[in-house]
């Protein structure tokens, strides 16, 4: 069936509050009162804390790094690894080539890359760093062995601030009126959601 759907932009959650007796979750915002019987929340959501039955439950927020650095290469050889896990790396969670996403992708192709990686959180950048990844590639096959490195650059990003625990924590003090969706590793997400996402997307699909 149809479902008609509404959406609020620019609206900021200022007080959540449920009750475990009527099952409703209440949200106060600055366009007013939305009350609803579900409340879908994730890792990135931010929240500080909420009412349950009168009771301030406190979120416990975690403030955890995810650096990234991005590598402009010239490299002339040709690869079919676009995306690479890391699995067991101390520096490298995981690799993007991601010159075909670029405005300069015609001119580059053939010539040049551009890589993005996202580092283990412990991470700091050195002078060396930007060695250190460039040869990672050459090991991994990535790249061509007579590739040159041309620039280089650091990000610092943050991770979303809730934790597995967190949601789990949630989810259960508010009876299941609070629903959590698991994404931050977007690999376990995969696992643990494939059935009910399988169902979605055969639903999708008809319409």
């Amino acid at each position: 069936k149809k479902v008609k759907l509404d959406f609020l932009f620019k609206c900021k959650i200022k007080n959540i509050k449920i009750s475990l007796k009527s099952n409703l979750v209440s949200l106060q915002t600055n366009n007013g009162t939305i009350n609803a019987k579900k409340l879908l929340i994730s890792h990135g959501t931010k929240l500080k804390k909420i009412l349950i039955n009168s009771s301030i439950y406190k979120i416990n927020q975690i403030i955890q790094r995810r650096p990234a650095v991005h590598l402009f290469i010239q490299d002339t050889s040709e690869t079919n690894i676009h995306e690479a896990l890391f699995m067991f790396d101390t520096v490298i969670k995981y690799v993007h080539d991601v010159s075909r996403f670029t405005d300069e992708r015609k001119l580059i192709k053939g010539k040049k890359k551009v890589f993005v990686f996202a580092l283990k959180h412990e991470v700091r950048e050195t002078p060396n760093l930007k060695n250190v990844l460039f040869d990672k590639l050459k090991s991994a096959g990535i790249i061509g062995s007579n590739s040159t490195l041309l620039s280089y650059k650091w990000t610092n990003y943050y991770l979303p601030s809730l934790s597995n625990n967190e949601l789990n924590k949630i989810n259960k003090k508010s009876n299941g009126i609070v629903k959590i969706v698991k994404s931050e590793n977007f690999c376990k997400a995969i696992a643990e959601y494939s059935n009910k996402w399988e169902k979605s997307i055969k639903y999708l699909n008809k319409l």
